[in-house]
């Protein structure tokens, strides 16, 4: 897949950021529907919450519903996957370079892999495909341990960020599933703060 508009890759190697982001990062995730850069040089991109995610912001228990009517759980899904793609249509016409999307949802301790890959999987794809033509599209698996990560790391993005001590992946395991650059995370006094790696390492294992 081509990404259209999006920053040179190598403007990405070794650039660090946070989420939730300070305004004078090199690059910052924002919540907001419009954004001020700080320099002409600074990537803004748009906080874009997966389905599920949109689902636990709200206190929505997904995983209970799906079990009880998973009819149901389907037809809300399909709701909160349309609240996203709405988000998706504002992105370029605000100035920012791209989407920042928080996957959340795959990995045992919110649903099994049949839930997964049967409900959400589907919207998480189609979601970061129709993002890809905003710009720049970072995916931060916002998961555990034993995240699907088969999935995941086959999702159309440039930049996937991870957790490695929260799901206890390795950055070798993950490049020989993805093509994106890696982008591990550390929890710093309640943001996690990502360091994007080196565009020659992609793939390499």
């Amino acid at each position: 897949m081509t990404i259209q508009n999006q920053p040179d890759v190598r403007r990405l190697e070794g650039i660090r950021f946070r989420w939730p982001s300070s305004n004078d990062d090199d690059l910052i995730v924002a919540t907001d529907a419009a954004v001020t850069k700080a320099s002409p040089q600074q990537i803004v991109l748009r906080e874009l919450p997966s389905p599920f995610a949109i689902a636990e912001s709200r206190g929505m228990d997904l995983p209970a519903k799906i079990r009880s009517d998973s009819v149901a759980a389907a037809a809300l899904i399909n709701q909160l996957a349309f609240e996203a793609e709405s988000i998706i249509k504002s992105i370029a016409a605000n100035g920012f370079d791209g989407v920042f999307y928080r996957l959340s949802g795959a990995d045992p301790a919110r649903l099994s892999p049949m839930q997964y890959g049967g409900l959400l999987f589907e919207h998480d794809w189609n979601l970061i495909s129709a993002a890809s033509t905003t710009g720049l599209v970072v995916v931060f698996a916002d998961v555990g341990e034993d995240a699907y990560f088969d999935v995941i790391a086959s999702l159309p993005c440039t930049v996937l960020a991870y957790d490695p001590v929260r799901s206890k992946i390795s950055d070798a395991e993950l490049r020989r599933s993805t093509s994106a650059l890696l982008a591990p995370g550390t929890d710093q006094n309640g943001a996690v703060m990502f360091q994007i790696e080196a565009d020659h390492l992609r793939g390499n294992a």
